[in-house]
């Protein structure tokens, strides 16, 4: 057989071999979802509110007509499932994202001031994506963005309006969120460039769906703790799940959300 005749049986094998489905064993092809669950470590006391009902604060008459909860830790009492953590992976090509959600979505991503709250507490948002901020009060707000690699909204919402922002660059971590106006208030917000990221719901649980195949650097990221879990995953199936992700407090913490430290005797 000349080298002609070998040339040209060894390139229509090729071509046999990339129609055949090849082509499908590329992680980036395949799709799958990963989930878990943030559960605390030990049992802790209800935390008192921020804002008693009642309380002598600026604007009290909307400020303290409820009471404002204190929303740097909230856990489901029946499960210890932690609630407001944020999950995402750090880092992801364009190209990789699935078909579904290349684009941010149009619908803009909404937060609002009720009062004297931001809710929700915890929010995601891509870039190029509207953040809507509406303020349902019957007072006035002064809202205050601290983010690293995007302009900080610092302007005044007076009520019942509505101001918008987009964020063009992705950020490495959460930023928070305050009121100049009202100390207490706090949110935080992730933005990124893609779609992989969520925060825990109120059982804990969470839920990143349509996510690649291959290798992910995955955070857990909370406001009280900092990072929680900063590691690699492989996703190689339709469905992985991490469990359990535990949520462990330490003194420090502790001292931070004013629980009070008990000597135990025995010890």
């Amino acid at each position: 057989m000349n080298t002609l005749a070998k040339q040209t049986i060894w390139l229509l094998s090729f071509l046999v071999c990339a129609s055949s489905g090849y082509g499908d064993q590329n992680p980036a092809l395949r799709y799958g979802v990963i989930s878990g669950r943030i559960v605390l470590t030990e049992a802790i006391p209800a935390l008192p509110p921020l804002v008693p009902e009642g309380a002598h604060v600026k604007d009290g008459a909307v400020c303290a007509a409820e009471g404002i909860p204190n929303e740097r830790l909230v856990w489901s009492g029946d499960t210890a499932g932690v609630h407001n953590v944020f999950i995402y992976v750090y880092k992801l090509r364009r190209e990789l994202i699935h078909p579904d959600l290349t684009e941010p979505t149009s619908k803009p991503a909404t937060l609002s001031i009720r009062g004297c709250r931001y809710r929700p507490h915890a929010l995601c948002v891509r870039t190029g994506q509207h953040l809507e901020l509406t303020n349902k009060d019957s007072v006035s707000h002064n809202p205050n963005s601290y983010s690293l690699r995007n302009q900080g909204l610092g302007s005044l919402v007076t009520p019942n309006s509505t101001t918008s922002v987009r964020h063009q660059m992705r950020e490495f971590f959460p930023f928070v969120m305050q009121c100049d106006y009202h100390p207490w208030m706090s949110a935080h917000i992730l933005v990124l460039d893609h779609p992989y990221m969520t925060v825990s719901n109120s059982d804990g649980k969470f839920e990143i769906p349509k996510l690649p195949y291959g290798t992910h650097e995955l955070r857990v990221w909370h406001e009280l703790k900092g990072y929680i879990l900063r590691k690699d995953i492989i996703l190689n199936t339709q469905s992985l799940d991490l469990g359990k992700i535990p949520f462990q407090l330490t003194l420090d913490d502790k001292a931070a959300l004013g629980i009070e430290q008990t000597n135990d005797s025995n010890h």
